[in-house]
């Protein structure tokens, strides 16, 4: 049976609220695994190829190339279950009955009043407990090497315009990128005039 999960545009970590789609990596219909590129998208500092956190079949590409999109906003649909392998999902009401504990009094456990104090095995098993909290999504939560990864991914983004050699880092939102493609403009050549650094379409012009 079919179980479909959203990939929601996350925040690429630069504070922005959106993001232009540039190239879908993958088609529907595309099998898909975890971490492979689904989509390379463009904020106004860089571009950013996102990974998949999940495993399946792309069934629905919910934006277009050149499309701007909203932080948090879907951008893609996949069938995470194509082979129906996971079967059908519990109802709220059965899975609420299996895991709701049976009543006890509220002395049943109580322990016996010369019992040694058990604070120290308690606080020690919460330690693994704390340790395993970190796997959100494979490919955007805590995992070891998860450092080297971003080291590798910044690496490889090159700002357009050739940010990497100038002085400081080109801000400019992508429809001014786009008219600076277009044009032949060196963006890292421009003085910007916009706020904070921000490289305005008249400054292209």
């Amino acid at each position: 049976m079919p179980r479909f999960e959203r990939f929601l545009l996350p925040d690429a970590g630069e504070g922005l609220t959106e993001a232009d789609i540039v190239t879908w990596r993958v088609a529907e219909g595309d099998r898909i695994e975890i971490n492979q590129p689904l989509v390379e998208i463009e904020t106004a500092k860089s571009l950013v190829e996102l990974p998949s956190p999940f495993e399946g079949v792309v069934t629905r590409l919910l934006a277009a190339e050149g499309e701007t999109v909203e932080v948090g906003a879907p951008i893609v649909e996949i069938d995470i279950d194509p082979d129906g392998l996971l079967g059908p999902e519990p109802e709220a009401s059965e899975a609420e009955a299996e895991t709701a504990p049976a009543e006890q009094p509220a002395d049943a456990f109580a322990p016996p009043a010369d019992a040694p104090a058990l604070a120290a095995p308690a606080a020690a098993s919460a330690a693994p407990a704390q340790e395993s909290s970190g796997a959100v999504l494979v490919g955007y939560g805590v995992k070891p090497g998860s450092a080297k990864r971003r080291e590798r991914v910044a690496g490889a983004l090159d700002d357009i315009g050739g940010a990497g050699d100038s002085d400081y880092p080109v801000i400019a939102n992508p429809p001014v990128r786009k008219l600076a493609r277009e044009l032949g403009v060196d963006l890292t050549t421009i003085t910007p005039s916009g706020p904070g650094g921000l490289i305005t379409r008249e400054d292209v012009e």
